[in-house]
Formats: C-alpha cells, sequence, structure tokens
C-alpha cells in the first residue's frame, strides 16, 4: 500500500468491523469492511480508484480456519457481508478476515 510522504495525504488501510462483538455458534452476523481499492489515489492524480473483487472472508480461531465465502466491494469501496458463525466455533476470541484488511475480533459464548 502507498502512503504519503510528508504534507500529503496517505491511505486509508482497509478494516473490518463486525456487528457485534459477542457472538454465539451458528449465529447471523453482518461484517463491513471499508477503504477496499486496489490502488491507492493519495497523489490526487487519478479521478477513479477500482474497488477490490473476489474477497475471500474467512473465521479464524487457534487454528481452525474455516472458509464464509467471497464477496466484492462496492464502488465506494466497502464490503458488506452477513456471515454466519461457525457452529464448531469455541468460547474465546475469534478473527473474521476479509482478504487484504485488518480482521474483526470478536468474542465466542456458548
Amino acid at each position: 500500500m502507498k502512503t504519503g510522504g510528508a504534507g500529503s495525504a496517505a491511505c486509508a488501510e482497509p478494516a473490518t468491523a463486525a456487528s457485534a462483538q459477542v457472538v454465539s455458534p451458528g449465529e447471523a452476523v453482518t461484517i463491513t469492511t471499508r477503504d477496499l481499492f486496489d490502488d491507492c489515489d493519495d497523489d490526487g492524480r487519478s479521478n477513479t480508484q477500482m474497488p477490490r473483487r473476489d474477497l475471500t472472508v474467512t473465521w479464524v480461531q487457534g487454528a481452525t480456519t474455516v472458509d464464509l465465502g467471497s464477496g466484492d466491494a462496492n464502488e465506494a469501496g466497502v464490503l458488506t457481508q452477513v456471515i454466519t458463525v461457525p457452529p464448531g466455533a469455541q468460547e474465546g476470541t475469534a478473527t473474521i478476515e476479509v482478504e487484504g484488511a485488518v480482521p474483526a475480533e470478536v468474542q465466542v459464548q456458548s
């Protein structure tokens, strides 16, 4: 990712947020990831930014990884998707990862 030099803007790092921070196995949760663009227009030379496509969404808890599907960012660079907490999720911390973005951390309770 490009960042600006002194006195110039830097592009925001894509980050994922979950609609709930405490979740249960089988629960539907909405995730939102912002700033999903193929390139960074931090120098103001381009009028268009291309939203990222075919982004993998993954549940990670300890050594367990579950594919939750994939999605495309809209023209504003935002991916919103409803995921289901895996039925085998264990109590404790887990992350929901969207390819190329800071993951959302959630706490699983039975």
